[in-house]
């Protein structure tokens, strides 16, 4: 009887031969275009802080906060895939996002962020899907991307 290793190696070298004959891994996205995509990512995460900011203290909109993200950036990746991007962008994309939004305590003062969220109707951008609430795939960057 076969050790676990030898069962695992067998399963494995079966796997060879088919992963040789996988097509070639698609081209990355031309920089300036790319450029364009990270710009427009790093805006977005600014603009989801000020989200986060805005409800810190609305509980079920910030759960839905996250959610919104993780949409978002799951449409964003389908959309540079389908465009071209390598890994290397994908993950970038997805790094620029996340590192770049802050998501504020429920007990957060900010007299300047207080500013622009009296200037903003956060939920209703959301449900419109316009100012900062547009969602990534829908901004001019994105747009501008061949469709999946």
């Amino acid at each position: 009887m076969p050790t676990p290793i030898r069962r695992l190696l067998a399963c494995l070298s079966g796997l060879v031969p088919a992963a040789l004959s996988l097509p070639a891994v698609a081209q990355s996205l031309d920089p300036p275009r790319f450029a364009e995509v990270l710009a427009t990512s790093h805006i977005y995460a600014d603009e989801r802080t000020l989200m986060f900011y805005c409800l810190r203290r609305n509980v079920e909109m910030r759960q839905y906060l996250y959610f919104l993200v993780h949409a978002d950036l799951e449409d964003a990746v389908k959309k540079i895939r389908a465009a071209g991007a390598d890994n290397r962008q994908t993950g970038q994309l997805v790094e620029t996002v996340w590192s770049n939004i802050h998501v504020a305590a429920r007990d957060a003062q900010d007299a300047a962020l207080d500013a622009k969220c009296a200037a903003t109707d956060v939920e209703q951008e959301i449900a419109l899907l316009r100012g900062i609430g547009r969602p990534l795939i829908l901004r001019p960057a994105f747009r501008a991307l061949a469709s999946p």
